[in-house]
């Protein structure tokens, strides 16, 4: 489910949403010298991929403040069987997407990416959760175990 909230001053709403996964066990990235650099999984891991998507559902208040903050990746951590990892710092775009992160949205953008984890290759995708640490606005858990197609749901964990 998609989790709203208003930004900190009030002025706008903000959504907030777990979309679904994959696993893949590489990726490419481009480096500051423009070199294609190969991205892989080592020896019984994979990387697993959660797409959020983040809208800035517009402005409500008094001012002209109409820009949001979606949050950074270091917000969201994935939880399986007790463990807990954290997403990979990954360049804005690799070959599978652009990456989620933080980023200013103007009234009516999205920000849909990925987050990167490193994670076992046993790990089984329908035992995990995606919690996001949004500070005052809660703290949101989607159940990522639910029906390929389906969205994951979304519960205020604050």
């Amino acid at each position: 489910e998609r989790y709203t909230y208003d930004d900190q001053q009030g002025e706008n709403m903000i959504s907030l949403l777990a979309d679904s996964t994959r696993t893949v066990t590489s990726y490419e990235t481009t480096d500051a010298n423009e070199s294609t650099v190969k991205n892989e999984a080592g020896a019984g891991r994979t990387f697993l991929l959660v797409v959020v998507k983040s809208t800035n559902l517009g402005h409500k208040g008094d001012s002209d403040l109409y820009t949001i903050e979606t949050p950074g990746r270091d917000a969201f951590t994935l939880e399986y069987q007790g463990t807990t990892y954290r997403p990979l710092e990954v360049s804005s775009f690799t070959s599978l997407g652009e990456s989620f992160d933080r980023k200013p949205l103007e009234r009516y953008d999205s920000l849909k990416g990925y987050l990167y984890f490193d994670v076992p290759e046993t790990l089984n995708v329908s035992e995990t959760t995606l919690r996001a640490d949004l500070g005052y606005a809660g703290t949101p858990v989607w159940d990522l175990g639910r029906e390929l197609g389906k969205e994951p749901a979304a519960v205020d964990a604050a």
